[in-house]
Parts: C-alpha cells; sequence; structure tokens
C-alpha cells in the first residue's frame, strides 16, 4: 500500500490498494509512476510525499485498517512520513444494537424493541450524548429510515410492520464499519413473517 500526501499542508492526496510481496524494483516503478501520474495531475513533485507499506493481509494489519476507513494520524520527520498513527481511531466508541425479540409477525400489531447504546472505546461506558438521529435499516429491496432519538446515549425505537412494508429480514443498520462516526460493534437483524 502508499500514501500520496502533501509535505506543506500534510493533507492525503491518495491511498492504494494493498500490495504485497513487492521486490524492492517493483516497489521503485509503483513509486515513480504514482508521483508522475500526481505531477501530471499538476501538483509540484517538491510537494509530494509518498510512503510505502508493507503489511499483510491480517485483519488489524496497518493496510486493513487504513483500507476499512480506520481514522488515523501521520507521524512527520523533516517533510517525511514516518509511520502511521491509529490513536484516532482507538479512541472512537461503539454502537451496539439490540432486540427483545429476533422475529415478529408481520400484521402491524406485533413488536419488537430495538435499543441502540453508543458506548466509548471501552466497550463498558456509556457515552453521554444527546442527539436524534436518522437508522439506516435495510429492507428487502430498499432502505428506508427511522428517526431515533438518543438520551444519555441510549436510544429505543418499537418496531412493527406498517403499511405496505414487505415481510422479510430487516437488519438494523445497513451493514457498515461505521455509523455517525462510530465503530459498529453490533446490529441485529428481525424476521417480518405471516402467521398463517
Amino acid at each position: 500500500m502508499f500514501i500520496l500526501a502533501n509535505n506543506k499542508t500534510h493533507d492525503v492526496l491518495k491511498v492504494s490498494g494493498q500490495y504485497i510481496g513487492l521486490t524492492e524494483a517493483q516497489q521503485l516503478s509503483l513509486r515513480t509512476n504514482v508521483l508522475n501520474k500526481a505531477v501530471a495531475e499538476g501538483y509540484l513533485l517538491a510537494d509530494l510525499e509518498y510512503f510505502y507499506i508493507e503489511d499483510s493481509n491480517l485483519p488489524n494489519s496497518t493496510c486493513q485498517r487504513i483500507l476499512a476507513g480506520a481514522s488515523y494520524n501521520m507521524t512527520w520527520t523533516n517533510g517525511n512520513i514516518t509511520s502511521i498513527d491509529f490513536s484516532p481511531e482507538d479512541a472512537k466508541g461503539y454502537i451496539k444494537f439490540t432486540s427483545d425479540k429476533t422475529e415478529i409477525r408481520g400484521d402491524g400489531v406485533d413488536s419488537a424493541l430495538i435499543t441502540l447504546t453508543v458506548y466509548l472505546a471501552d466497550k463498558v461506558t456509556v457515552k453521554n450524548i444527546n442527539v436524534v438521529k436518522l437508522v439506516p435499516i435495510k429492507i428487502p429491496g430498499a432502505i428506508i429510515s427511522a428517526r431515533m432519538q438518543l438520551v444519555n446515549g441510549i436510544g429505543t425505537l418499537t418496531f412493527k410492520k406498517i403499511n405496505d412494508l414487505p415481510l422479510g429480514k430487516y437488519i438494523f443498520p445497513v451493514p457498515s464499519t461505521y455509523l455517525f462516526g462510530f465503530k459498529m460493534w453490533q446490529g441485529i437483524s428481525i424476521d417480518v413473517y405471516l402467521q398463517m
């Protein structure tokens, strides 16, 4: 993986995918191609810093964390990137969804109580946050949103099938790594079925 950054503003210009097992010659060729392309796009070569990361496919490797969208800082020394620091990511809180049921009848009466809790990075302490958010929900064939008010880091929603919403699996929230700037700890799914 490489990171191309402006060495004056420290802005990241490009982050590549992974390159594992490149020889030194291949790394040099990649660096030259990336820098030439950036210059062709109008950047000054003197303003560019190229940082190559030889890494693995392990889930918590530097490359995998960057590719997953983790927040990070670059450590700069004399205009050069010397390391990647994940402390901003490690300090983020977590969101956990729970439900009192895993399935409900699609009759518009049966319901499930969905709870969203925002935790600090320790996954124990509830974050004191008071806000109203739209939670994206994946339903059969579409994505909808439900309004949820969080008070002291906890929000609840009574969920039941309404109107013409389809039967099937409802996933809270839409599968993602992050929601509202927090890392996803646990989502839930609820099956909505027709009782015969």
